[in-house]
């Protein structure tokens, strides 16, 4: 009995003893801190690679002609024949289409045919008939604004090459007047053949010798542009650089319209206007996809952005995997990407700490 006693007595102590030494070597592991931090830094770095940094922000554009309503019937009638399509380009004495069989035909001027001109009639707008007989080689004379024989007999020549009656009598309708030619024509979507026109509908409009170009953009996005700014305007065959030359706020909306045109303010599209625009007579436009570049493009030696750091007075450097601290010149940042001077591509730098 006295011998399990002290068997029981020796496997208490050498319990405590153990449980004391257990919790001795859990206290001193949780004191000590593994000196890692070189070995960290040692690890974390990245390699200089040679690369570009930009941005660009992508806006919706639209193209559009302006229309200039022209061809205004003066009295009513039934579309016949039509002779042009829209976007065709035309001059004096082209036919546009036919009115009851009768041909109207295209002249320069800025005055409406608003009555029937025949023999002793005056005015203006005599004058401008025989400026178009005049140009057309019908009339041999100088116009001075008078309905005489001269007149008449070049009224009638060309009255014969339309092959209609030749009486002499110009009907208000037989001529329609663009302020410029040669233009071009957009004929309006209800200018149809056997369509029934009333007088005062118009049946076709001038077409700007430019269209215009227009971007929307929210106000958050505005305001990260100017005007100056390039931009490429791209569609399905083609891309075009210009530059942002207006901007205005939208009176009807939270938006901003920006105006595009051609790097020196010229046309943005030049000869390939005709092709990469199309005349509708409607004028909705055309949806196009622009770029606006927010910063410019650098190349040279690229680094994360993570790798640099800024002292309080603005300074940039960069910590090489031995310790040393060298000077930079961040030259452009985009997506966490930076062109840097003041490295050489295959170099390495340290990550910077905390980031």
């Amino acid at each position: 009995m006295r011998n399990r006693r002290i068997i029981i007595g020796a496997y208490w102590g050498l319990s405590l003893v153990l449980v004391a030494v257990l919790t001795w070597w859990a206290s001193s592991t949780a004191l000590e801190t593994p000196d890692i931090s070189q070995k960290s830094n040692a690890e974390e770095t990245v390699e200089v690679q040679a690369g570009s940094v930009g941005e660009t922000m992508a806006i919706p554009v639209t193209a559009k002609w302006d229309l200039k309503p022209m061809a205004e019937l003066s009295r009513d009638g039934t579309i016949t024949a039509i002779n042009v399509e829209s976007g065709e380009q035309l001059k004096a004495g082209e036919t546009l289409f036919n009115v009851n069989e009768r041909p109207t035909v295209i002249a320069q001027g800025v005055i409406p045919s608003y009555r029937t001109l025949e023999t002793g009639d005056r005015g203006v707008d005599v004058e401008q008939l025989q400026d178009f007989l005049f140009e057309t080689r019908y009339l041999k004379t100088e116009p001075d604004g008078k309905f005489g024989t001269a007149t008449l007999n070049a009224v009638k020549k060309w009255q014969d090459s339309l092959g209609i009656s030749s009486d002499g009598i110009v009907q208000a309708s037989d001529i329609i007047y663009a302020a410029e030619l040669p233009a071009r024509i957009a004929i309006a979507d209800t200018t149809k053949v056997g369509a029934r026109s009333m007088a005062g509908d118009v049946l076709a409009s001038t077409v700007s010798p430019e269209p215009t170009f227009e971007g929307v953009l929210e106000n958050e996005q505005a305001m990260r542009i100017d005007t100056g700014d390039e931009i490429s305007v791209t569609g399905d065959e083609f891309t075009w650089d210009g530059v942002i030359t207006d901007m205005k706020t939208s009176e009807d909306d939270d938006t901003v319209r920006v105006t595009i045109t051609g790097t020196d303010e010229s046309s943005l599209c030049k000869e390939e206007c005709v092709t990469g625009i199309p005349v509708t007579s409607e004028n909705e436009g055309t949806s196009l996809r622009g770029q606006v570049v927010i910063t410019p493009e650098e190349d040279g030696p690229m680094i994360p952005v993570s790798t640099i750091l800024t002292d309080a007075s603005g300074d940039t450097s960069v910590l090489l995997p031995d310790g040393e601290q060298r000077d930079v010149d961040v030259l452009v940042e985009s997506d966490g990407q930076a062109i840097v001077h003041g490295l050489d591509v295959g170099e390495r730098v340290q990550l910077s700490p905390g980031k």
